[in-house]
């Protein structure tokens, strides 16, 4: 029973006994081509509104997390109603890019939960509904889903969009 120490320099991770420097030394490495993380990029909007990061979850965006073939999306953004106007039911709308190298070879859909903020009460919940993000080679769309129609939104009136961890294959 001897103490392992794990040192990590430049992405290679050595483990040595204490009691004998020399004589155990186990190399474990991540290539960059294997496991990576990125963002997806906010961009554009749905005409009157604008993407920007999730300000009641920390002023986050969607991180996403490629080990292999597999690659796993996570945290919320916010999307603004600028000047008034609504969401049109499966209407995508582009909202993001994927960084280099996480870009699926077929479409992918993951489902979304849409939090509906209005801007007279902006801590309160009016509503939540669901929606489907489309992965494209090289775009994130959004798609509305509810089954009452489009969601009409005041200027001001803010969705989180949540995305909680769900993977896709390369």
């Amino acid at each position: 029973n001897k103490e392992l120490i794990f040192t990590s320099t430049g992405g290679t991770v050595s483990i040595t006994r204490t009691d004998n420097v020399g004589n155990v030394t186990v190399n474990l490495e991540a290539s960059a081509s294997t496991t990576a993380v990125g963002n997806i990029t906010l961009v554009g909007g749905f005409g009157t509104f604008s993407n920007t990061p999730s300000v009641r979850f920390g002023s986050r965006v969607p991180t996403v997390h490629k080990n292999g073939t597999v690659v796993t999306i996570k945290d919320p953004f916010l999307i603004t109603n600028i000047s008034g106007g609504s969401l049109t039911l499966a209407a995508g709308g582009t909202f993001g890019t994927l960084p280099a190298g996480f870009n699926p070879t077929h479409i992918q859909f993951i489902n979304v939960t849409l939090v509906v903020y209005l801007s007279a009460s902006p801590t309160v919940v009016n509503t939540t509904v669901q929606g489907l993000l489309e992965i494209g080679a090289t775009f994130v769309k959004l798609y509305f889903l509810n089954s009452a129609g489009n969601l009409v939104l005041a200027a001001g009136d803010q969705v989180e969009v949540l995305v909680g961890g769900t993977t896709y294959i390369l």
